[in-house]
């Protein structure tokens, strides 16, 4: 389980999830729970995961476009040497939102956590 350096609590969630299910899926890697039956441990935490402004309207100045964006910290150890192969490395991931598309802010960050998750199954087949 991913931890979470934000106020924003709950993403840790989708993100671990989405990891879990991208790593079973895309690569010859297995997910258990006993640490003593891994081979290697993927660990990190959620950043931070913050919004910014894209666009504004003129008259009103209210907010068209959102964007969500989510910053992670990745390592990755092999037990059998005690090699590091991922060390602290941060994957960042945004996603657009518009209110009048009826989108929101967690619907964003979650989309960003999932773009986040691949960027990690992308990063582990390059290193190992």
């Amino acid at each position: 389980m991913f931890d979470t350096t934000s106020f924003r609590r709950g993403h840790e969630f989708v993100f671990t999830d989405a990891l879990c299910k991208r790593i079973e899926a895309q690569t010859p890697y297995k997910i258990v729970t006993d640490r003593n039956t891994a081979d290697t441990i993927l660990s990190g935490s959620l950043g931070t995961i913050k919004k910014g402004i894209l666009t504004m309207e003129r008259e009103s100045g209210k907010p068209l476009e959102n964007e969500a964006i989510v910053s992670i910290t990745v390592n990755w150890k092999d037990l059998s040497t005690g090699d590091i192969i991922i060390n602290n490395e941060v994957i960042y991931a945004s996603t657009s939102y518009s209110t009048f598309l009826n989108q929101d802010y967690d619907y964003a960050a979650d989309v960003s956590a999932n773009k986040a998750a691949q960027r990690v199954v992308e990063l582990m087949q390059n290193e190992f």
